[in-house]
This record gives C-alpha cells, sequence and structure tokens, in this order.
C-alpha cells in the first residue's frame, strides 16, 4: 500500500526550516579540518536531518508504521545533538583527550544500546507506548506516552549538554576577550532548542502533539552562523591556546607541580615526574613537603632546598607563584623546581678563583714586582737588568689583569637598587680628568642637560674600560680619542655613547668571541677588559656594538634610562 500523504502548512514550515540550515551545513563542511571542524559538521547535519525528517513525517498519515519510524528517527537524531555537542565543546576547547577515556566510550555504548532499543521499540514499547495519529492543521502530528526508560536518556542527554555548556563557559571566563564573542554565540545557540524539546516530549504548550523544535532551530543556525562567519569561530580556537599552554608546560625540562591551597599536589609535568619517580599518580593529593621531602613555604617568591634525585644530592631553587579564579579567590600555587646544583658548584669555583685574583696572586704579584724593581736597580749585569725589568713588566700586566677581573666581579654583583641620576656631561670630565695622564688626545662632544638614571661605577668602568683598549691597541704614540653623547633617537629614552679611536681596529675574533659568548682554545679574548665592558653594560640594561674602519674602531654603547635632554642638546 502506497503511503497517503497530504500537504500542509506546519509540514512546509518545518521543511523550510531545514532547507535554511543547508547554507550552514555548506560553510561548516569547508572548515571541517579545523580544530572541532567535523563534530560541528555532525551538529550542522543533524539540525538539517531533524528539521527535514519532520516535515517528512508530518506529511504521512498511512502507514502507521512507517509514521512511527520517521518519529523515531527525528527523536534519535534529537538525543544524539547532545552527545555530539559535548563532543565538539570537549575538542574545540582542547580537551579532545576525554574522547579515548573509559566514561567517554560508556556514553557512546549507552546511546548505541538506546538506539537499537528504539529501531525495535514495535516489538517491546520500551521508549513509547499507545502510539497514535493526533493531526493538528492538516497535519500528520502524534500523541504517545513516553517510559521511564526514555526520560532516564533525556535526562543524560540534558547532563551531556550541560556540561558541554560549562566547557564553553569555562573558556569564557578563563580567556577573556579573545575568544569572548563566539563563545558567547556558541553558548546561546542550544537555548532555542532545547526550549522546543522540553515543549514536544513534555507535551507542553497551545498545540502540544506539534514540536516547534525544527522552528526553533533557525535561529540556532543564525547564531552558529555569526560565530562561523562575523565571531572568526575557526580562526581564533582557544583549543590552540589551552593545548599550547599544557604543550609549554609539559615539554618543559623543569620540574613544575602545582598544588591547592591546603599543599595537596594537584598536577605535574613530565619532568616532576621523571624527578619523583615512576608510580606518579599515587602523588596526587600528597603534600608538597612530603613529595620533596622538604619545608617549602608557599608564600615565599624563591628559595633553595636539597633532594635526592636519582640516588645524588642535588640542589633545587624552588619559585612559587598563586593563581586565583576571576573574582580573585586565590585557588593553589604553581611551583617551578630549577636544578641549581651545577650553578652552585661554578659560583663556589668563581669565589675561589676570585679570592686567588683578589689576594694570593695579588699580594705574590706585588711581592714578586718589589724584589724585581731591586734586582734591577742593583744589577751591574745588562742582560740581569733587562730580565728584571721584563719580570717588573709582566708583573705589572697581571696585577692589571687581576684589577680587571675585580671589575668584572663587581659588575656582576650590582643590583638596580645602586642606580641614580647623573648629569652626564659632568659626569664625562670628572672621568677624563682622573683617567688621562697625558698620553692620548681625548676630545669630548657632550651636549650638557643629558641626565641618565644608571649607575655610574658600572658606567664609570665600561668608558674607562674602552678608553685603556683604545689607548692600549694604537699604534700611534699619541692617540685620539673622541667620545660623543647624545639622546639616542630611535626610542628617545636611551642615551648613545660613541667612543672612537684611531686604531689598528678590534679583531675580528675578539669581537666574535664577546658575541657569541663562549671561548675555547681555538677561539678566544687576548684579555678581559672588553669582557668588562659586555658584562658591565648588559648589567645597565644596555648593549653595545663595534664599527671597525681602516681609520679606527667606534664603539657604540646604548644606556637606557635617559631622564631629560636640553634643547640646545644635538
Amino acid at each position: 500500500m502506497l503511503p497517503s500523504v497530504e500537504l500542509s502548512l506546519l509540514a512546509a514550515v518545518a521543511l523550510t526550516s531545514g532547507v535554511a540550515t543547508l547554507p550552514l551545513v555548506g560553510a561548516v563542511w569547508q572548515r571541517r579540518g579545523q580544530v572541532g571542524g567535523r563534530w560541528f559538521v555532525g551538529i550542522a547535519s543533524l539540525m538539517s536531518a531533524i528539521c527535514f525528517g519532520y516535515g517528512v513525517a508530518l506529511l504521512v498519515f498511512e502507514p502507521l508504521w512507517l509514521r512511527a519510524f520517521l518519529e523515531m528517527l527525528v527523536m534519535l537524531f534529537t538525543l544524539w545533538l547532545g552527545v555530539v555537542w559535548l563532543a565538539f565543546a570537549l575538542v574545540y576547547t582542547g580537551r579532545q583527550y576525554v574522547l579515548r577515556t573509559m566514561p567517554a566510550a560508556l556514553v557512546l555504548g549507552l546511546f548505541g544500546l538506546i538506539t537499537l532499543v528504539a529501531v525495535t521499540n514495535e516489538y517491546h514499547e520500551l521508549i513509547w507506548s499507545n502510539f497514535r495519529l493526533d493531526p493538528v492543521a492538516s497535519a500528520a502530528t502524534v500523541s504517545y506516552e513516553l517510559t521511564a526508560i526514555f526520560f532516564f536518556v533525556f535526562a543524560i542527554g540534558v547532563t551531556l549538554l550541560s556540561v558541554a555548556q560549562l566547557l564553553l563557559l569555562d573558556t569564557l571566563v578563563s580567556y577573556g576577550r579573545l575568544f569572548r564573542s563566539q563563545t558567547v554565540a556558541l553558548l546561546l545557540t542550544p537555548v532555542f532548542p532545547v526550549v522546543g524539546i522540553i515543549g514536544y516530549f513534555f507535551s507542553l504548550g497551545p498545540v502540544p502533539q506539534y514540536s516547534f523544535l525544527p522552528v526553533l532551530l533557525v535561529p540556532h543556525m543564525l547564531l552558529d552562523i555569526y560565530a562561523l562567519f562575523s565571531a572568526g569561530m575557526f580562526e581564533f580556537d582557544p583549543a590552540t591556546r589551552r593545548i599550547g599552554e599544557r604543550t609549554a608546560i609539559d615539554d618543559l625540562d623543569t620540574p613544575v607541580v602545582t598544588v591547592d591551597t591546603d599543599r595537596r599536589v594537584i598536577n605535574f609535568n613530565t619532568a616532576a615526574a621523571s624527578l619523583f619517580g615512576e608510580h606518579t599518580d599515587r602523588f596526587v593529593g600528597t603534600d608538597l613537603s612530603e613529595l620533596v621531602s622538604a619545608d617549602i613555604d608557599l608564600q615565599c617568591r624563591e628559595q633553595d632546598i636539597e633532594l635526592l634525585a636519582g640516588g645524588e644530592r642535588r640542589q633545587y631553587r624552588v619559585t612559587t607563584s598563586p593563581f586565583e579564579d576571576v573574582t580573585g579567590t586565590r585557588l593553589g600555587y604553581t611551583t617551578v623546581l630549577q636544578d641549581i646544583t651545577d650553578l652552585r658548584q661554578r659560583e663556589q669555583r668563581f669565589a675561589v678563583v676570585n679570592r686567588v685574583l683578589r689576594h694570593n696572586l695579588r699580594n705574590d704579584l706585588t711581592v714578586i714586582a718589589g724584589h724585581a724593581e731591586l734586582i734591577a736597580d742593583s744589577a751591574s749585569d745588562p742582560a740581569l737588568t733587562d730580565s728584571a725589568e721584563t719580570i717588573v713588566d709582566e708583573s705589572s700586566g697581571l696585577l692589571t689583569l687581576s684589577e680587571r677581573a675585580r671589575e668584572l666581579n663587581r659588575t656582576i654583583d650590582r643590583s638596580v637598587e645602586t642606580r641614580k641620576p647623573i648629569e652626564f656631561h659632568e659626569f664625562v670630565d670628572d672621568l677624563i680628568s682622573e683617567w688621562d695622564d697625558g698620553s692620548a688626545e681625548v676630545s669630548v662632544a657632550v651636549s650638557p642637560g643629558l641626565t641618565v638614571r644608571t649607575d655610574p661605577d658600572v658606567l664609570g668602568l665600561v668608558i674607562g674600560n674602552l678608553l685603556d683598549n683604545a689607548l692600549d691597541h694604537s699604534t700611534d704614540p699619541s692617540p685620539t680619542i673622541e667620545l660623543r653623547a647624545r639622546c639616542r633617537a630611535a626610542d628617545g629614552s636611551s642615551l648613545s655613547i660613541e667612543i672612537e679611536d684611531d686604531g689598528p681596529g678590534i679583531p675580528e675574533e675578539e669581537i666574535a668571541v664577546l658575541h657569541d659568548g663562549t671561548e675555547d682554545a681555538l677561539q678566544h679574548g687576548s684579555g678581559i677588559g672588553l669582557r668588562v665592558v659586555q658584562s658591565g653594560i648588559t648589567a645597565l640594561g644596555g648593549d653595545l656594538s663595534f664599527s671597525t674602519s681602516d681609520s679606527g674602531t667606534t664603539v657604540t654603547l646604548r644606556v637606557p634610562g635617559l631622564l631629560r635632554e636640553d634643547s640646545t642638546a644635538s
């Protein structure tokens, strides 16, 4: 027997709603390769299927089994909509790993079983009973009694939908304005169809046997189109940011542990798992102090502890930072454990070398130089006198090297608190008067009024070492050195200092060592004067560059902290 079909206005409305959803399906299909795109294709397709399925169902009066089958299809499409929406929310917000868990498999299995039960309902009536035609406005609307099993599944679907909305809300709260527009649109989209679903399945409204769901899917579609085209739904997806944040922490070689306000471990990265052992799951919920076997003060920004790692005693610097929710309520702390064992050992070795240079070697060289001078003054043998004078000269050079090492140590140990405003013209005049012994011709071109907030001692070391370098490497018995200073035009907040000489220039290998920051047996500097310069300008927050030509070398320093410049400055 052929189906009995009768066109009605209500059926036309449902079919028209289906046609209206097709542009959304096409638009989303083109973006199916984006994060969450395939799941959103599923959502749009289910929306179209619901509209077209219900529109066709309203046309069919007979046979009754066909009408019941179409009604069951629309019901299944509606129930699966919640599952697919949750899957999309998980992927879109960067939690796709949940889809590979046992709870996700159980949900999928449950809805698969419900689908099987639904399509065989006429044999057991576990989903509905007493199915009958109940026409309205010439449409093949129906009535039936839903069972407790259906309402149980419906409650699960609502729960899944609620979880999806909470995930999207969390994204809105966590990431702010970057994802605000598309997230708000996605949060609002389920509101309209949920009203239609509840009204139909609970027989509410003026026409309880007619489902307004297809009509209410139209505003759902419009909000989706807004999120897709106007709000950049797939151009700026939160999954990228969430996964990026998680990957950035997981890929760190430094252990990172997150604890709550009760000091209980709630998360850790791969490096922390490696530090604390293989069976790390048992550490979740463990007190942090018990985990590291040391008392850590979470209120202290930075502290040092000792840990036994791999049977070896290691020293770690623990950096603690609190994290809060949007209301300002403190939720816990992130602790970073940086292995500083090698750093501490280098510091200890450096301290020993520094002590030897500053005290033992300096004192011994002074004694050697003094005795060599006595020998040179009293010896009658010219050869012995020349040897003694060589010892004096070399001892003097080593003493100068020792002093440079002390200067380098001073630049390393300085802090920001030692900075103060200095009038640069006056500062340079005082520096040149102390340095100049008449062996070089020094010209100064510094506009009055240049004031910079910096560490005068460190800046003096930097400029003094550059002047010494220009004098020491000059082949001219009376070298010319020019010092210029002006406001740096590039940023207007830095002082640009140029020191130009007429010497042979700094060797390329010396500059390469400074730029690379490393030395070895084949590539190394001939002294530490330029090291003092580099260390000092770095301590001041500035930088330096070199320009070498046949006429000499120009060293340019950038010193931050310029306070003002007179209008007469050039």
